[in-house]
Parts: structure tokens; sequence; C-alpha cells
């Protein structure tokens, strides 16, 4: 397990480069955000974070979190949301909420480190059936596995429709088409793909599972090594949100 934390980390933290060399705007549109818990690249032109990596150890708090967003005093404002507001409009009967990229719960060692969440730069438009479905059971299942031992979790989200970005005049953000998430856990991983639609609701939310492969092909970045297995797909029984006393929702 620690082999294939050690390679995914070093392999995932090259995108930068691979993110740079597709770009047509100048490289300087991406920009790295290191937090004490995670790590962030971002594309400035989209106003918005493309990757997000982080290792989670064992859950030993209980630790209630705020829920006000707010800017990143410390980082490019050129490269942040114009605004902390909430996403008014909808999109295809599509409605919008603050979606977080990396969950408070993920990172609650202190107060202060479980705040960063709330950072805007870990902030995108995320369909409300998305945010309380298929990306909540996400974080409920990397919440399960952390009590088992240290976990990798790398994920992102990929732009490729103009026409929904409809936040762009009221918050200068990119409203992404997917989101992908990969939980790396007791030499195991599960990968799902999710279109931030309506569809990806909680309990249907293995329909997505997807090999790595298919993750790389999308976003057109190599984010993982030739050491893990890009063809794998669990079975879906074995990726579960087990209950007490497994893991700790609070």
């Amino acid at each position: 397990m620690k082999k294939i934390l050690t390679l995914c980390v070093a392999l995932s933290f090259q995108i930068q480069a691979q993110v740079q060399s597709k770009e047509t705007q100048p490289s300087s549109n991406i920009k790295e955000r290191q937090y004490t818990g995670f790590r962030l690249i971002m594309d400035c032109s989209l106003r918005a974070p493309v990757l997000f990596e982080q290792v989670i150890s064992r859950d030993n708090s209980k630790l209630h979190h705020r829920s006000s967003y707010f800017l990143d005093p410390g980082f490019d404002a050129d490269c942040q949301q114009r605004s902390v507001g909430q996403y008014k409009e909808s999109f295809k009967r599509i409605a919008y909420t603050r979606g977080q990229l990396v969950a408070p719960e993920s990172i609650d060692i202190t107060k202060n480190v479980a705040m960063e969440a709330f950072n805007i730069t870990n902030v995108i438009p995320m369909s409300t059936t998305l945010k309380d479905g298929g990306w909540k059971f996400t974080n409920e299942f990397q919440e399960c596995e952390r009590d088992i031992s240290d976990i990798l979790v790398v994920g992102g989200a990929i732009y490729n429709n103009k026409q929904n970005d409809i936040f762009r005049l009221s918050h200068g953000v990119a409203t992404p088409d997917y989101l992908w998430k990969v939980v790396f856990f007791s030499d195991k991983h599960a990968a799902w793909l999710f279109p931030n639609n309506n569809y990806p609701t909680y309990k249907n939310a293995n329909n997505y599972l997807v090999p790595l492969s298919k993750i790389e092909k999308m976003t057109g970045y190599r984010v993982f090594g030739k050491q893990v297995d890009k063809d794998y797909v669990p079975s879906e029984r074995f990726v579960t949100v087990k209950r007490k006393p497994r893991c700790n929702l609070t």
C-alpha cells in the first residue's frame, strides 16, 4: 500500500506540467495551491480547480465544520472566483450548488485545517443531485476506508462544454461537465466518473465506477503509474459504505 501511495502521489504531481503542455493559453494559467491537508492545481482561465489530491489518515476527530465560504487571501485573486455566493441559475433543469472537491471531514485534524476546505478555490458549481448523491457517497466511502489504513484520494474536474458556463458573469467560474475521484485503499482502488447533472444519486453512485484508463482518456493526462491496473473496476458489492463501528461519519 505504501508503495502505491508513494508512486501515485509522485506521478500526480507531474500533472501540472502536462496541463501546461495541453493549454493553448500561457502556462501561467496553471497554478498550484498547497494547503495543510490537500493540494490543488488551478486553471486560472477557468477560475477553477482541475485536480486535487490528499493522503488521509485515520479519523480521530468529531469536529463540527463551519458552512461559510471565503476567498483565499494567500492566493492570486485572478485565479479565484469573484464571488463566494450561491449559484442562483440553472441550466437544462440542473440546479447547482457550491460543491467542495475536498470534503472538510476528510481534513478535520483541527478546526483551522478543516476550514481550508471552505476556500473558494476548493469549490465548483456542482449539481445539487451530485453533491447530495454520488459525491457524498464517495466522501462517506473514504471516511470508512481511512479507519482501516491511510488512503490516497486523487480527483478532479473536466471542463469541455462552454454552453453550461452560466456563472462566468456572476462568479467568473466555468462549470465542470464531469467530476472524477479515485480512492486508493488496502492495495486496491475505486474510481468514479460522474456527469455533473441530475443522474448520479447516492443509491446509484457505483453505476459510475470506471477503469482508470477511462479517466486518463477523458482528462487527456497520464495521472497513474504503470504499477496500477488501469483496467480494473471493483465489484459494486466491495465498494460500500459500512456503518459503525467500522467508520466514523460524524
